[in-house]
């Protein structure tokens, strides 16, 4: 039996498993991306997937936590895409850290509902248990465009999180994107050696 270990590492799930989960996380980035987080709830998302209620409560146990779990698999897939270039890339570290949030800045403006659906569900935080740190905070991309050979690395890391986090609340609470960038770019620039 192939398995494959659930995003926040708390479970093994079967092939099957692995394949119905996939469902659920794609229903809810099509109905996110189509409605918004106030245009769908569980029965809907549950339909939506073709699996029943029970079933959708055995893999999430809300709405929130299912668009979290989204959020977890955009980050992994940006932290992967940013650890295959990091190696070849030899821009300075705050273009190359710019130039990634970019990236995230621009999927934003493609499909705002979506990002303003999961980050609603982040910043609520009824998705993670009491005592939890939640699966995702930016940090693991950040981990891979930030270089070893940068001082005080840990520090400038979670500096760059929390810039990180801030921008993206500011960016899915209405403030501009190019606004955004340039205030992101700026603080970049002095938190970057």
């Amino acid at each position: 039996m192939t398995t494959e270990v659930h995003p926040s590492g708390a479970r093994q799930l079967s092939r099957t498993q692995a394949a119905t989960r996939g469902r659920i996380l794609d229903a809810a980035v099509e109905l996110a991306t189509a409605h918004g987080y106030d245009g769908f709830g569980t029965r809907e998302l549950a339909a939506a997937a073709g699996v029943s209620p029970a079933t959708l409560y055995q893999y999430h146990r809300s709405k929130d936590a299912v668009l979290v779990d989204a959020l977890v698999e955009s980050g992994l897939r940006t932290s992967e895409a940013v650890g295959r270039r990091r190696p070849a890339d030899d821009r300075p570290l705050d273009v190359r850290i710019v130039a990634a949030f970019a990236k995230v800045v621009k999927t934003y403006e493609r499909v705002p509902l979506l990002y303003q659906a999961m980050f609603r569900a982040y910043l609520a935080g009824r998705s993670t248990p009491p005592g939890e740190e939640s699966p995702w905070s930016g940090r693991s991309w950040l981990d891979q465009a930030v270089g070893h050979d940068v001082a005080d690395r840990e520090v400038v890391v979670e500096l760059l999180e929390h810039q990180v986090l801030a921008s993206l609340v500011s960016l899915i609470t209405g403030t501009p994107p190019r606004e955004v960038m340039a205030r992101f770019e700026r603080a970049v620039g002095h938190l970057c050696p």
